[in-house]
């Protein structure tokens, strides 16, 4: 019995053990090829990145949230576009979400109608009543 258990442990430690060896493994070949374009990977990064909608980085006073592990962010010089959604691109690439321009001068709705006058109501004259006496 007890060698059964002493089998059973060593099995779950070597698996362990090999489970470490290719996380490890997996890191370093993760972090070469896993990030897009103008990104770099990080084993723990945070989400107080530059982006075009906050180009000034938090301080890390202001910015204590958590680490986020297994994490791509933009190399230095460049910028998170569409508030964090989107790549990575220079300051004077982003994309600016003001309202929308008109397109055209043309006007596209008709001058409302004048309101037809209104007609002045007579008085009433004294004849046009009955009276009972």
């Amino acid at each position: 019995m007890h060698l059964a258990v002493y089998l059973l442990l060593t099995a779950i430690v070597a698996v362990n053990a090999r489970d470490r060896d290719i996380d490890e493994e997996a890191y370093e070949t993760e972090k070469l090829t896993y990030c897009p374009k103008r990104e770099r990977w990080h084993k723990c990064g945070n989400a107080c990145e530059k982006s075009c909608t906050h180009p000034k980085q938090p301080s890390k006073r202001d910015c204590d949230r958590p680490c986020i592990p297994h994490v791509c962010l933009c190399v230095d010089g460049y910028y998170r576009d569409n508030q964090g959604t989107g790549g990575c691109v220079r300051r004077r690439d982003c994309q600016t979400w003001d309202l929308p321009q008109v397109a055209s001068k043309k006007k596209t709705t008709k001058e409302p109608k004048k309101a037809p006058r209104k007609k002045k109501i007579k008085k009433p004259s004294k004849d046009s009543f009955a009276y009972d006496d």
